[in-house]
């Protein structure tokens, strides 16, 4: 069952604009805190602008992590969402959230919630270096890398985000990113490619397949 929100803004169907949305786990390595540092920086720009955290870990945590970042009770949900309609809500949001601590491990990921966002029409602000993330959001125009070691680089990824939205393609690029990079078919199409080229042409069947 979906849970009612925890925190102070309206429920499902009265979101404000713009609607940031946080997914997944909260606590170590997963930073909820840059999450809520970055929605205080596009508050400053659009006062309205809101963050809806879609986790099961305990409201205890996630409105303590939120706390310490500075955002304001009132600019925040908690939601529990059932795997299979994960999909309908992110479509409720107009940007999503995928920040974890900076180091060297972060190079060998590729964070799936990535690609859930772009499918779901939303650009993605995320921190650098999350395997291939910085290499999609730069090449396709479609989300904004976020310095967190000043409060300037929030601030300065709030306006980026801000002038990003103004392109009106921008969820349509965003979904095109999802099926070039993430969905199964080209996908495999990329690996069986791959093992062409390491496998002895001896090794090939007439017609070039593996």
């Amino acid at each position: 069952r979906r849970r009612e929100p925890e925190a102070g803004l309206p429920g499902r169907g009265a979101y404000r604009s713009p609607s940031a949305v946080y997914l997944g786990s909260v606590g170590g390595r997963y930073r909820l805190d840059f999450a809520g540092r970055f929605v205080g920086a596009l508050r400053e720009l659009q006062p309205d602008a809101s963050l809806t955290v879609i986790s099961r870990a305990p409201a205890e945590l996630v409105g303590g992590t939120l706390d310490r970042s500075g955002l304001p009770r009132a600019a925040w949900r908690l939601l529990a969402v059932a795997h299979r309609d994960v999909p309908n809500e992110l479509r409720r949001h107009d940007v999503g959230l995928l920040f974890h601590t900076p180091g060297i491990s972060e190079h060998g990921g590729s964070p799936t919630k990535v690609g859930e966002y772009l499918a779901s029409g939303l650009p993605v602000v995320a921190t650098p270096n999350a395997g291939d993330t910085d290499a999609i959001i730069r090449g396709d125009g479609v989300g904004v890398l976020v310095d967190v070691s000043t409060e300037e680089g929030f601030r300065s990824a709030a306006r980026a985000l801000v002038a990003l939205r103004a392109n009106k393609g921008l969820a349509t690029s965003c979904r095109a990113a999802a099926m070039r990079y993430y969905a199964l078919g080209p996908a495999c199409e990329r690996q069986l490619d791959l093992y062409r080229q390491l496998t002895p042409r001896r090794g090939r069947s007439p017609d070039g397949q593996v």
